[in-house]
């Protein structure tokens, strides 16, 4: 064996320190992630940045999307909704809410 490449045999080859694990340290990372998850999820509800992201899609038609937003803000503003229509495209291009309005306020209803 050629001494110049591997050192002078009067080296000690002393073993690395191996880590144990600590409390203080451990905590770290957990807190780290809240911490992110947090800072993301407030930036994320600023009325500013929801106006300029695009729609969301997950209901495959940006139109639905739009209904639920729009159902959430009169359930902010007002605490409850009194009757909703839920259906497929039948019921929203066959129920017409003024003319169901006319026709309920033209009963007696009790």
């Amino acid at each position: 064996m050629n001494n110049s490449s591997f050192g002078s045999s009067d080296t000690i080859v002393v073993p690395a320190r191996t880590r144990q694990f600590s409390l203080r340290r451990a905590w770290r990372f957990p807190a780290g992630v809240i911490a992110l998850l947090v800072v993301a999820e407030l930036v994320l509800r600023t009325p500013a940045l929801i106006q300029a992201l695009p729609i969301r899609t997950h209901y495959h038609e940006p139109g639905v999307v739009r209904r639920v937003e729009a159902l959430e803000r009169l359930l902010a503003e007002t605490g409850s909704v009194d009757i909703l229509f839920v259906g497929s495209s039948v019921v929203r291009c066959n129920i017409q809410p003024l003319d169901f309005d006319r026709a309920l306020n033209g009963r007696d209803l009790r």
